[in-house]
C-alpha cells in the first residue's frame, strides 16, 4: 500500500473512530457536507437537550470550510480536526477566525505483519475485559475515562488493562473499523504508575490480538507527550492534525 492510500484509510479510520461506542452509535450521525465531514451528536445529560458537532477537513481552504460550516450551522459545542497537508496552515485558520486548541497531534500507522510478542514486567499482569466486572475495574483506575459495560461487551471494542498487587493501573482500548483495519485509543496510565512501561506492555498486548483477528494495520491519533513512545512501538507517521474551534465566522460567503 502506498503512502497516500495508507494515510486515506487512517483519516476515514479517525472518523469512524468518533462512532465506536453505544453512546456514540446512538447519539450519533455522519453526515457529507460538501468538502468536509461531519459528526452530530443529539444526546441528554443531566435532563437537559444538548448537540455537538466533529468537523473533519482535509484539503479546502480555510475560508470555504467556514463558508461550508456556516452553511451547515453548527452547534455551539465543535471541534473542527484539520489534516495538515500544507505550510502555513495554523494562519490561514487562525485568520479566517479560529483558535488552536491543541499544540498538535500525530496521525500514525504500523503495520502488524512482524510485530513480535513482548512479556510484561512480572509485577504487573495484563488483562482482557470481557465481562461486568473487568467494568468495574477499568472504572477504578483513576483519571481514566468512564467504561460503560455495553462497550467492554461490544464485538467492536476491546479494552485492556493492567494490575499491580490486584489493583488496576492502566487502560487501553482498539475498536474495529473494517475487517482488516484498527484503531487504538484510550491509552491511560495511573500517574502514580507512569515511566515503568506500562503503555508498552498493553501496546504490545494489542498489536499481537488485532494481528490474531486479522488486522493488517493498526492506526491511531497521538497527542504529543506520546508521540515517542508510539514511535519507539514501531508506529510512523503520516500527518499532523491540529483541532481548531470557529470564534467569529466571515460575514459573508467567499465567492472565491
Amino acid at each position: 500500500m502506498n503512502s497516500l492510500d495508507l494515510l486515506t484509510q487512517a483519516y476515514e479510520a479517525f472518523i469512524d473512530s468518533h462512532l465506536l461506542t453505544a453512546t456514540q452509535w446512538e447519539s450519533g450521525q455522519r453526515l457529507e457536507l460538501d468538502l468536509i465531514t461531519c459528526i452530530h451528536y443529539e444526546y441528554e445529560w443531566e435532563g437537559h437537550s444538548h448537540s455537538a458537532d466533529n468537523f473533519f477537513v482535509w484539503g479546502p481552504p480555510a475560508r470555504e470550510v467556514f463558508d461550508c460550516i456556516r452553511r451547515y450551522g453548527p452547534a455551539e459545542n465543535h471541534l473542527i480536526y484539520v489534516l495538515v497537508d500544507r505550510p502555513h496552515l495554523v494562519s490561514e485558520y487562525m485568520v479566517a477566525g479560529c483558535n488552536v486548541l491543541t499544540p498538535g497531534n500525530f496521525l500514525m500507522a504500523h503495520t502488524l505483519k512482524d510485530i513480535v510478542s513482548q512479556p510484561s514486567k512480572p509485577e504487573y499482569q495484563i488483562h482482557r475485559a470481557t465481562s461486568a466486572g473487568d467494568t468495574v475495574l477499568l472504572n477504578m483506575i483513576d483519571g481514566a475515562d468512564l467504561v460503560r459495560m455495553e462497550d467492554v461487551l461490544s464485538q467492536d471494542l476491546q479494552y485492556y488493562y493492567a494490575t499491580e498487587s490486584g489493583q488496576p493501573v492502566a487502560t487501553a482500548r482498539y475498536g474495529w473499523i473494517d475487517s482488516n483495519l484498527s484503531w487504538v485509543s484510550h491509552v491511560y496510565t495511573d500517574l502514580a504508575h507512569r515511566g515503568r512501561g506500562l503503555a508498552a506492555s498493553l501496546m504490545n498486548r494489542i498489536m499481537i490480538e488485532s494481528r490474531a483477528e486479522e488486522s493488517n494495520y493498526s492506526f491511531l491519533l497521538a497527542t504529543e507527550p506520546a508521540h515517542d513512545l508510539y514511535l519507539r512501538l514501531g508506529y510512523a507517521d503520516l500527518a499532523p492534525v491540529l483541532t481548531f474551534q470557529i470564534t467569529t465566522f466571515p460575514s459573508e460567503p467567499s465567492t472565491e
